[in-house]
């Protein structure tokens, strides 16, 4: 069968026919920062959303929700990079993934395997280790998502509880031979201190099966894979939202319904105070010792930020502003960023570049500049597997922040634009492990 050669218009050419532009040089320096950044456990999101837990028991799940997820971002510690045109941050260190100690996945991690993640980088202060270890995880105990799952799966039979029966030892040594076993239990292939580790490892070995399902492996739930309402909020903003929201509340006839109604009511009040915040942070940095460019940039980061993602963006700039808001808000509100991905950013953004370009507002080359920069924040992305022997293969690489390019519309026509380009571009200037999907049509 042969593929007829795809038609594209002049604005739209194959990347070996564009000039090559070199990565800006502003995130040239973020990528610097990015790859030689210490690993950090922040434990503010887990302190802040404990407080609510704590001080709120008995209140509707969905309300519970909402008030941590506004405790956070009312508490949590601001960052304004000095290179940043987006801003956005996930915890107060730039690489430090949210931890959620109300889902219990990563419990025994820490509870047994904290020291595995310090030697493969991580750090911890001493007072949020201990905050951690003998406050945090404690309060959580039997409260967990984990906990319920277990459970539950205990209660129908269905749970699969580790095998260390000497026959079935003498399978797995067979299955898996002894120096694959040795690499498993020994980190980098060692075998120094290995008599030491075996208890800590078998705790953790036991705590990590406990939620495996009979013939299905484990049931963990760490795994997003889903793509937010983006579309929504660049529509209608937060403000809308919570408009068509108070009018479903009206004529909301369960206690379950109007709980959820009034929650997402809350988090689009968390969302307004969450993008002051960076306004007021912006504003201030504007008032200090900075450049006269950076001061421009600052108070066009004020403005865009006193709108969206509260109202719907004006521009290609907001949007992305926007777009970054919600990526970073879902993440915190989930406490995990596996597979939470902005999806088909070429499609949600065009219509604003296009108006934008049309009007004379914008530049292909600061849209690049705004894209690279996003890129290399979706790299920023970590997650602490709750693994055992792939220790060193994963907590110390980004995780799935997925965004897909091209495909065809609804009507099934090229759906391909001169952003789709533009991001193809931004991924190869950048250079980092970005995760992307290209849709290729006919």
């Amino acid at each position: 069968m042969q593929l007829e050669r795809a038609v594209v218009p002049p604005s739209l050419p194959f990347a070996g026919e564009r000039t090559s532009r070199p990565l800006h040089p502003k995130n040239a320096a973020m990528k610097e920062r990015l790859l030689t950044a210490e690993h950090w456990l922040c434990i503010e999101r887990a302190r802040f959303v404990t407080e609510v837990w704590r001080a709120n028991e008995g209140l509707h799940p969905s309300l519970l929700a909402a008030k941590a997820l506004a405790n956070v971002f009312e508490k949590m510690t601001l960052r304004l990079e000095p290179e940043e045109l987006l801003v956005g941050n996930r915890a107060s260190k730039p690489i430090a993934p949210p931890l959620a100690p109300e889902r219990g996945d990563f419990t025994f991690v820490f509870q047994h395997l904290l020291e595995e993640l310090e030697r493969f980088g991580y750090r911890i202060t001493p007072e949020d280790r201990r905050e951690l270890l003998d406050e945090l995880i404690p309060w959580w105990s039997g409260r967990t998502v984990r906990d319920a799952k277990v459970a539950a799966l205990q209660a129908h039979g269905l749970d699969s509880p580790p095998n260390a029966s000497p026959r079935e030892l003498v399978r797995k040594l067979r299955a898996f031979g002894p120096s694959t076993l040795a690499r498993i239990l020994t980190p980098r292939g060692g075998t120094k201190g290995l008599v030491k580790r075996l208890p800590r490892l078998l705790r953790a070995i036991g705590a990590s099966a406990s939620d495996t399902v009979k013939g299905r492996g484990r049931c963990t739930d760490t795994q997003a894979h889903i793509v937010p309402g983006h579309k929504n909020v660049l529509a209608l903003g937060f403000s809308g939202i919570a408009a068509q929201t108070k009018a479903r509340l009206e004529r909301a006839s369960t206690d379950d319904e109007r709980g959820f109604l009034e929650a997402v009511l809350l988090t689009c009040d968390a969302m307004h105070d969450f993008s002051a915040r960076f306004a007021a942070l912006a504003r201030a940095q504007a008032d200090g010792p900075v450049s006269v460019e950076r001061r421009a940039e600052l108070l066009e980061i004020a403005k865009t930020c006193e709108r969206v993602p509260w109202l719907p963006p004006r521009s290609f700039a907001e949007a992305l502003q926007s777009l970054w808001f919600v990526q970073n808000a879902a993440i915190i509100s989930y406490g995990a960023g596996s597979g939470i991905t902005p999806g088909r950013v070429d499609q949600l953004l065009f219509p604003f570049y296009e108006a934008d370009l049309a009007r004379g507002a914008i530049t292909p080359e600061h849209a690049l500049r705004l894209l690279e920069e996003f890129v290399i924040k979706l790299n920023d992305n970590v997650v602490i597997w709750p693994n055992l022997g792939g220790v060193e293969l994963n907590h110390l690489g980004s995780d799935v922040e997925n965004i897909t390019i091209g495909g065809v519309d609804a009507q099934g026509h090229d759906a391909t634009n001169a952003l789709s380009w533009l991001f193809i571009e931004a991924v190869e200037n950048t250079s980092l492990a970005t995760t992307a999907s290209f849709r290729v049509s006919k």
